[in-house]
């Protein structure tokens, strides 16, 4: 998600790292995206409301930061397939597989 200029509000929420299992990501994502919420790419969604929310486990974070640009590299295609992430998924990205 990004915002439509530099000087425009763009207000959106983060939950990362409280997630630690897929169950929990699961369970974020369903309670957010009840009633009307809608499904949009990356672990984004919009709430009833139109907030939009992220949910990351913070493991992601790290295999986006390391120092190996093939792993960040392939991390990165496996989010950009994925509405609500699968970790499993992640990390066999991360893992090279």
């Amino acid at each position: 998600m990004t915002c439509s200029s530099p000087s425009s509000a763009c207000r959106a929420a983060l939950i990362a790292h409280g997630q630690r299992s897929q169950e929990e990501i699961d369970h974020s994502w369903e309670k957010l995206a009840a009633d009307g919420g809608e499904h949009m790419e990356c672990g984004w969604l919009k709430d009833k409301f139109g907030m939009p929310w992220q949910i990351v486990p913070g493991k992601v974070w790290e295999w986006l930061r390391g120092e190996d640009p093939a792993r960040v590299q392939r991390v990165t295609a496996a989010l950009w397939q994925m509405e609500k992430l699968d970790l499993a998924e992640l990390e066999r990205a991360a893992k090279g597989g």
